[in-house]
């Protein structure tokens, strides 16, 4: 017997498009078309138990900052991880103090666009129905990606957990 999965698609014309409306103006248009580039980046550590209470947003580009933002994240006795900061550098996103165990937070997206980085938080939540452990929650999550002065910007977003 075989167990082949194939799709069938059916071609179709499309023509992607989007229409927005601005006040009047002289001034002339020039349309840009920008790709973002997707950056590569690894996971320092993900946890719901940091100690950083407040919701923040951090770029670490030195090794003193890094020091200190880990001595405020973590318990007393626990080494920060090795970041060679001449070439890498540190995004921490912080949800603060949540109320249950289904709270989360988390980075899944990185890029540089137009001379900027985005940096794509996903914050979850859980839905009416779900089941949680009721215990305060510090959730953090930092990454370590390579080096660079661009400016970088925070998009957060909320999912539901059902």
């Amino acid at each position: 017997r075989s167990l082949a999965t194939f799709a069938i698609c059916t071609e179709a014309a499309s023509a992607p498009m989007q229409l927005v409306a601005i006040p009047r103006s002289e001034a002339s248009v020039s349309f840009v078309s920008i790709t973002p580039v997707h950056q590569m980046y690894r996971e320092l550590e993900r946890t719901s138990r940091s100690l950083i209470a407040q919701p923040r947003n951090v770029v670490v580009r030195d090794a003193a900052a890094f020091a200190a933002l880990w001595a405020e994240h973590s318990a007393a006795g626990i080494a920060a991880p090795e970041v060679d900061f001449s070439r890498s550098m540190v995004i921490g996103v912080f949800a603060g103090t949540r109320a249950n165990g289904c709270h989360s937070t988390e980075i899944t997206d990185i890029y540089r666009e137009n001379g900027r980085i985005t940096v794509v938080q996903t914050n979850w939540e859980p839905g009416e129905s779900v089941a949680c452990t009721m215990a305060l929650v510090n959730p953090a999550h930092l990454v370590v990606l390579p080096r660079s002065d661009e400016p970088v910007e925070f998009s957060a977003q909320v999912q539901v957990l059902k």
